[in-house]
């Protein structure tokens, strides 16, 4: 029997070419499909010439008609260039040379992203490096994309001398039929029947041992017990290098994996274009796909880039998730992802069944899972952010084996360098939707995760207290998602036991990380939950962390309530034999922070009585926090030795228990005295110091506060530059984080800052945005310090009415809350004002009491604003020697020197000053001042204007 390989060869790809089946072709020649079966896959022919034409007719073909009765041996054999489409035959009988044309499938979209990844594999290909390279990676992660486009990129280099061929083994059910598949794709046809004398497999071999070649097999994961054939072709064909994509490895010597993740997705809040991020630019091409006016706004990006980091830049997901753009935006589909993965799916024609749904894909990897494959698989879904192989083995009784099994089926990723597992968060989704099936491994599942996380938690809760090292942070970090998740679980289950003992872990590693808005709503559902069980005293303690989460995130009047209720639990009767002493302690401590933002006066008693009774527990670490917590009170009430006093105290307590982060907060707050008490050098390397501590032990808050109050010691020193800087960082930190009343006191010293140079527009903005976030906390302490610095910014735009009126309302906040160094800088300013305004009396009186108090506080700032109000009113006629003599003495001051608003708020008095004395006079004067003591002369200056009657209404 004559054999006519390329009649089949040609005939098998004009097929392809227009997606036609050889039952088609069967139907319209009206023959069996088995016989168009044996033209193609058994190089047999059409008994006429007649029949071969008919073919060509059927499939449209003109100019390929006489290749395809030569290539039947009914005709002339043109030369290739001369049929347009047709490759050149080999000059060996019965066998095609050159594979290139139609081997490939053409993508209908362009790649996107990956240039590292196809970089990489064509590099290995190309230089002749692993013979056998193995894309991994889950379903849906684009393998075969990025394989088809290096494949491709060869192809047109015309590195392999009969070019790339094509296997989609997708459809292939059978190991047995990978030797067809393979022979199919590369023209081949095999013997079979009586004229067969070697196995299938041994035809493909012998075939490709004199070829050099590139051969592509996609979607390998299912016939992974095919790896030997595989192997076999390698050593039998030296000239032929293999490109597989598969979800698992076919783990053959010699094999080199790629791991394929996820495309480059970009940060939700970060200010940056997103489509420059190669996921969300995938999800603006699929989505104009659908919708070609399809534009978005900063909000739609934000979303986007979101929906891209929650499917971890899955390409396929992506797809899925943007051909929704039609009916939704992208805010909604990123909430509908969220509640379900059954969301990703679509309806477009010419998709794979495969790729429909995520949820298909998964079922695929799903069916080929033995039953305690499954089981384990669906344990895993209840992790979050990863997992030990300790972990695993404690709540699902895993083996390291079983681990590496699911490895090796992509559906987790372990890395060494993190010793950690972690799954792809839509790959958790379904093991999840497979758990709940399950009810009672549900249950017990979720169980021991919490068990094993509470006892985590348990264990290095202590530490914190005494160490606060930074490893015992870093462990917790690396566990936060499943700490948050066992909580939550437990509270909603009533399982407090585990929630009783680790109230103070919890709450300490959520303050010191920052992360306020989720402390709140964890304790409100644990307190929620305690409530339930009737466990009062453990109630109030978790209601008490609740308020400190409150205060912080700027609802005062929420906090103050929740206190409120606490001390109504704990002087419940069924408590009246209890030990109360602990709770009651932190009760007062919340109390007196609380406190601190309206009444010094009652914060100090409140904090008072907390320090005592931590003090008869011998909780020595909560009496160090309650030590700082007076000393900030005392900051507030310009008692400088009262604070440092406390705050020693409290870093010797620190000290002894080894607890490096509350020794860096008392050491920044030592550089605030030094820095306000006229120490700046000191105060800015104990500053430095406190924030290595905080860097190296990654605290955001500690960080944040830190820079803030160093950028206070620059603005001391007169430096705006680094000022500037570092309290912008600031001003970012906490906003990131959620402190609100920090970030208000942050954007004041920013306003301060510009006021120095002379920015006033850019000080009012910045004070402005203090007052707006300020306006929206239940604060009256930082709502002060905001008013007072909005006022004073008005007042050098030039809006002379409102500045009155804003700095009238600071100064009765002020007086209030009992800030003192904030009274005293807001009532110096609306004391110029009024001087200026003609309201004589009252800007005497104001003065005097300013400058009695600056002489109590005796700050840096204090005093430069109070002294520099009396000056001007000297200046102005009662006194202008004395008035130039205190110029001279300020000048010496870099925070005044530095001052733009001190030379355009006083100068012009100065000046006038200036005007009224003769040159001589006046440079005497000037020189006497330069030689003066600030807090000496402020001293002097309270019985001289007494003298002159400033005083007298203000007695």
């Amino acid at each position: 029997m004559a054999y006519y390989p390329e009649f089949a060869h040609l005939l098998n790809q004009e097929l392809q070419r227009q997606d036609r089946s050889s039952s088609w072709l069967a139907q319209r020649l009206h023959v069996s499909p088995s016989t168009v079966a044996r033209w193609l896959n058994h190089g047999t022919r059409p008994g006429a010439p007649e029949v071969v034409a008919r073919v060509a007719d059927i499939l449209g073909v003109t100019a390929q008609k006489q290749a395809l009765l030569a290539a039947a041996g009914f005709g002339y054999r043109p030369a290739a260039q001369d049929v347009p489409g047709v490759d050149s035959v080999a000059d060996r009988p019965g066998t095609p040379a050159n594979l290139r044309a139609a081997r490939l499938p053409i993508p209908v979209t362009p790649l996107v992203g990956r240039s590292l990844e196809k970089a990489r594999l064509v590099e290995w290909i190309r230089d002749a490096g692993p013979r056998l390279v193995t894309i991994v990676g889950p379903g849906g992660m684009g393998k075969t994309r990025l394989a088809l486009d290096v494949a491709s990129e060869r192809a047109e280099a015309e590195q392999f001398e009969h070019g790339v061929a094509f296997v989609d083994m997708a459809p292939l059910s059978e190991l047995d039929q990978m030797p067809a598949a393979i022979a199919q794709a590369l023209g081949l046809p095999l013997e079979s029947g009586s004229n067969q004398t070697r196995s299938p497999q041994q035809q493909v071999i012998d075939f490709l041992s004199a070829r050099h070649l590139l051969l592509l097999l996609d979607n390998a994961e299912h016939l992974l017990d095919g790896a030997p054939f595989i192997a076999d072709i390698l050593a039998g064909a030296p000239g032929v290098q293999i490109l597989v994509t598969s979800r698992a490895p076919l783990r053959l010597v010699g094999e080199q994996l790629y791991p394929l993740g996820g495309l480059e997705t970009s940060d939700p809040l970060a200010q940056i274009d997103r489509e420059s991020a190669s996921a969300s630019a995938l999800f603006v091409q699929s989505a104009r796909r659908v919708r070609p006016g399809y534009r978005q706004d900063a909000e739609e990006n934000r979303s986007i880039a979101e929906i891209c980091r929650l499917v971890e830049g899955m390409p396929l997901a992506i797809e899925l998730a943007a051909s929704w753009v039609t009916l939704l935006s992208a805010g909604d589909i990123l909430a509908a992802i969220r509640r379900s993965l059954h969301f990703l799916e679509t309806d477009l024609r010419g998709v794979p069944a495969r790729h429909r749904s995520m949820q298909a894909v998964f079922d695929a990897t799903w069916q080929r899972l033995n039953e305690t494959e499954r089981k384990i698989f669906a344990q895993l879904s209840v992790f979050r952010g990863g997992f030990s192989q300790d972990a695993v083995h404690r709540v699902t009784a895993a083996e390291l084996s079983q681990l590496r099994s699911l490895a090796a089926s992509s559906l987790i990723v372990y890395s060494q360098d993190r010793g950690r597992y972690t799954i792809h968060e839509l790959l958790r989704q379904y093991g999840a939707l497979r758990l709940a099936e399950l009810p009672e491994l549900d249950a017990a599942t979720h169980a021991a995760h919490s068990d094993f996380y509470f006892d985590l938690l348990r264990r290095r809760q202590n530490a914190l207290k005494n160490r606060g090292l930074q490893t015992d942070l870093q462990v917790l970090d690396a566990e936060m998602d499943n700490l948050s998740r066992a909580w939550h679980w437990a509270a909603a289950h009533g399982r407090v036991d585990g929630l009783s003992d680790t109230l103070d872990g919890f709450g300490l590693y959520l303050q010191w990380r920052g992360r306020s808005a989720e402390g709140e709503a964890a304790f409100r559902a644990v307190a929620a939950a305690l409530a339930e069980t009737g466990e009062r005293q453990k109630q109030a303690r978790a209601l008490a962390w609740q308020s400190l989460f409150a205060r912080v995130l700027g609802q005062h009047d929420s906090a103050t309530q929740l206190l409120s209720q606490c001390r109504r639990l704990l002087a419940e009767p069924s408590l009246a034999e209890a030990d109360v002493r602990p709770e009651r302690a932190f009760v007062l401590m919340q109390l007196g922070a609380a406190a601190a933002a309206s009444d010094t006066q009652a914060a100090l008693t409140y904090y008072r009585e907390s320090l005592a009774l931590f003090e008869s527990i011998s909780e020595a670490w909560f009496a160090a926090e309650v030590l700082l917590g007076l000393g900030h009170v005392c900051l507030l009430q310009g008692d400088f030795p009262g604070q440092r006093a406390y705050v020693q105290k409290a870093l010797d307590t620190y000290r002894t228990l080894g607890n490096v982060r509350g020794a860096a907060f008392a050491l920044s707050m030592l550089a605030d005295i030094d820095s306000y008490r006229g120490r700046p050098l000191s105060g800015l390397e104990l500053g430095f110091e406190a924030l290595a501590a905080f860097r190296a032990l990654g605290d955001p808050i500690g960080i944040a506060t830190c820079q803030s109050r160093i950028g206070m010691t620059y603005i001391n020193l007169g430096d705006v530059f680094n000022a500037r800087q570092i309290v912008m960082e600031s001003a970012a930190r906490f906003a990131e984080i959620g402190s609100r009343r920090d970030e208000v006191i942050a954007y004041a010293f920013l306003c301060a800052i510009e006021l120095m140079a002379g920015a006033y527009g850019q000080a009012l903005a910045y004070a402005e945005r203090s007052h707006s976030i300020a306006r929206q906390l239940d604060d009256q302490f930082v709502l002060g310090v905001a008013v007072g610095f909005l006022g004073w910014a008005q007042h050098y735009t030039g809006d002379l009415p409102r500045a009155l009126g804003t700095l009238r309302e600071a100064v009765m906040i002020t007086t209030q809350t009992g800030a003192t160094m904030d009274f005293i800088r807001c009532s110096a300013q609306l004391g110029l004002l009024q001087w200026q305004n003609g309201q004589d009396e009252q800007a005497r009186a104001l003065c005097y009491r300013c400058l009695r108090l600056s002489v109590q506080v005796a700050d840096a700032w204090s005093l430069l604003t109070a002294i520099g109000t009396t000056l001007a009113i000297l200046a102005d006629g009662e006194n202008p020697t004395r008035a130039l003599e205190l110029y001279g003495m300020l000048m010496q001051s870099p925070l005044c020197a530095a001052s733009r608003w001190f030379a355009d708020g006083i100068g012009p008095y100065v000046t006038k000053a200036m005007d009224q004395l003769d040159e001589d006079a006046a440079e005497a004067a000037l020189q006497r001042g330069e030689n003066l003591d600030q807090r000496d002369e402020a001293s002097k200056l309270v019985d001289e204007v007494s003298a002159l009657g400033w005083g007298s209404s203000d007695r």
